[in-house]
């Protein structure tokens, strides 16, 4: 089934007529045939050990892998397929998923050592009792790795790891970063805390951030506690000016607040570790944020000069309570109006100041609003805002915003500037003010 189809093709030398083989195929061809054919079939395939089809299907199969260290060494690799890839399939790997379940220490002292079963004999030959040997093995065949997402370790496993840290001794897991920011075309990451709800001490941690540079992507994600920030803002502004050109930031700032009175640490401080006469050249700025924290200088506004895409996210709990059309004022929407910040992407609450700001210009693509907002506002929206954007708009979400008379729902009010939308693919928006529809 895999070497042979039914039909012949061509003539040996002598003349005797052999079955066509699918490698025969135009390598266009085969590459559409491998595309329909479900994970658990292509690793089948692969298992076929035919060499011609490696650069069909090793990019298929071995894009991803996740990597897990446990005690100095690598626990386990394997794709999503749960296969562990060999030396030459470690070629086609683009983008990594590590997990840390052990801190590793200063000065050398990495903790109990232990080899586990796999060990990576297969690989490198016999396995070595040196730190995060098999680490460096594995990412000095990782050429072409562009993105790396770290996940660092589970509250439990921390936990433990703190009580028993000797007197002066930190956690520190800068030899890994070490090894990560080796990688030759590492362009974005990832550090991850959503598996984990751990809250690290403050000045005990340290995660060899400092050690990334050229990055083009560069997101924190989760739920990180003050203590984390405080471990990590200050690397993560060394990485952001290692890294000139940065376009893309996704940060989370919930776990720094309780109340707009505490934590110090903030959109405006981090902003503020720049020189504002190298001003960066975000494209994407992703912030899940208390509303408080948008609050910026013009200052420090020319570092979001170059965005098109901003995306605002709330965390919605008691502790958190959703935006008010007020709170905003005259802070992010007035310094980017001031620079002439022209956003194509957005998706944020509606307040006044976000319709004020879309007056300003036009060429919007992606609209996604969300929150409370009274009548008065809806029909400034969608009698003068939204009519700027008509001739690019081609997602327009505004099924998330509530009023007390249901002037966000669709109407005959709304629906003609709706029909205006020539490029429009996606509509969303409420019916009666209740629920969401797509339209």
């Amino acid at each position: 089934m895999i070497q042979h189809l039914h039909a012949p093709s061509s003539h040996s030398v002598c003349g005797a007529m052999h079955p066509a083989s699918l490698l025969d195929l135009p390598s266009e061809l085969l590459y559409k045939i491998i595309d329909l054919l479900e994970q658990r079939d292509l690793q089948m395939l692969s298992s076929a050990s035919i060499r011609e089809l490696r650069p069909f299907i090793g990019p298929l199969l071995y894009d991803t892998i996740e990597i897990r260290l446990f005690k100095d060494s690598i626990q386990f690799m394997h794709n999503k397929n749960g296969f562990t890839p060999k030396k030459y399939q470690l070629r086609y790997v683009q983008s990594i998923t590590l997990t840390t379940a052990q801190p590793y220490y200063p000065n050398g002292k990495t903790g109990p050592t232990k080899q586990w079963g796999l060990g990576l004999t297969t690989l490198f030959g016999r396995a070595s009792s040196e730190p995060l040997k098999d680490l460096k093995h594995v990412v000095s065949s990782l050429d072409n790795v562009t993105s790396v997402r770290w996940a660092i370790p589970a509250q439990r496993e921390v936990y433990r790891a703190e009580q028993s840290i000797p007197s002066g001794i930190r956690l520190d897991f800068n030899s890994i970063l070490l090894i990560v920011a080796s990688l030759p075309s590492l362009h974005t990451f990832t550090l991850d805390v959503s598996n984990s709800s751990i809250h690290l001490r403050k000045n005990v941690t340290r995660f060899g951030l400092e050690h990334l540079h050229s990055l083009k992507s560069l997101s924190f994600t989760g739920f990180p506690g003050k203590n984390l920030w405080a471990s990590s803002i200050e690397p993560f502004i060394l990485v952001i000016r290692n890294s000139p050109a940065l376009e893309d930031l996704s940060l989370d700032f919930v776990g720094c607040y309780h109340n707009e009175h505490s934590g110090s640490f903030s959109l405006e401080k981090l902003l503020q570790g720049f020189p504002t006469t190298q001003p960066l050249k975000l494209r994407k700025l992703s912030l899940r944020t208390p509303v408080w924290n948008l609050q910026i200088s013009e200052a420090s506004g020319i570092h979001l000069k170059n965005l098109t895409t901003l995306e605002l996210r709330f965390p919605s709990s008691p502790s958190f309570q959703s935006p008010p059309s007020t709170t905003l004022g005259e802070g992010l929407w007035s310094v980017l109006g001031h620079h002439g910040t022209r956003l194509k992407h957005l998706y944020a609450p509606v307040t006044p100041e976000l319709v004020d700001y879309l007056q300003t210009y036009s060429g919007v693509e992606y609209l996604r609003l969300y929150g409370a907002a009274d009548d008065v506002l809806a029909h400034r929206f969608h009698g003068h805002a939204l009519r700027l954007h008509v001739a690019s708009l081609n997602v327009l979400n505004t099924s998330l915003v509530t009023s007390p008379n249901g002037g966000w729902a669709f109407a005959a009010r709304n629906a003609q500037v709706f029909a205006k939308c020539l490029g429009l693919r996606e509509l969303w928006v409420s019916i009666h003010g209740k629920g969401q529809s797509i339209l």
